[in-house]
């Protein structure tokens, strides 16, 4: 029983170290936008990152992704989005509902954008709040939720890279999720691009 049970262990040790040490996967490379995942030691669902270079100013690329309120008309599978709060002039507190295929409820989430400017970067990054605001309704409310949009010079163009890290709660199993976990970050970077060019 022993050796059972010592075997489970340095297995799922192995399975965890494996995930922690894993390298970015290339899934998608398809109209100049790359889309990459792994597994980490934190999740069993599928970190991203997608990368692309859009033929616009960084500061342009900043405004759209910071007006939350315009999510709707850009944003894939966004079916409400709105800015709940300024707390300075790099801080803001957004939410947005997630519209999810039936026969899953659809998600929501209310997040920290914090801005960080330098000369040829900006830094955007997201982190999850969970008790900000009360959810409505049968919507499951996302708790874990981190990343970033980082929007760098390159020339006349700006090289974006968007990272995330999330788990949508719920009953979906992650190998379901992991499986989806790839359009959505492509499809988001086409719709900016096409937004701001």
């Amino acid at each position: 029983m022993k050796k059972i049970l010592l075997f489970l262990y340095l297995t799922t040790l192995s399975i965890n170290l494996s995930f922690a040490e894993e390298s970015w996967k290339l899934e998608k490379n398809s109209s100049g936008i790359k889309v990459y995942t792994r597994f980490t030691s934190s999740s069993e669902i599928k970190e991203f990152k997608a990368i692309a270079t859009i033929n616009a100013d960084k500061l342009k690329i900043s405004n759209v992704l910071m007006n939350v309120s315009n999510y709707i008309n850009w944003y894939p599978d966004i079916s409400e989005s709105s800015l709940l709060k300024i707390v300075n002039a790099n801080e803001r507190i957004v939410y947005y509902k997630l519209d999810m295929p039936w026969p899953a409820d659809d998600r929501d989430a209310v997040l920290k954008f914090e801005i960080k400017k330098q000369s040829n970067e900006i830094l955007i990054k997201i982190n999850c709040l969970t008790n900000y605001k009360a959810k409505s309704g049968s919507v499951v409310r996302i708790t874990k939720a981190s990343g970033f949009w980082k929007l760098t010079t390159d020339g006349n163009k700006t090289k974006v890279v968007y990272q995330f890290l999330t788990n949508p709660g719920g009953n979906l199993p992650a190998w379901i999720i992991n499986m989806m976990i790839v359009d959505n970050p492509y499809q988001t970077l086409a719709s900016l691009r096409e937004k701001v060019e």
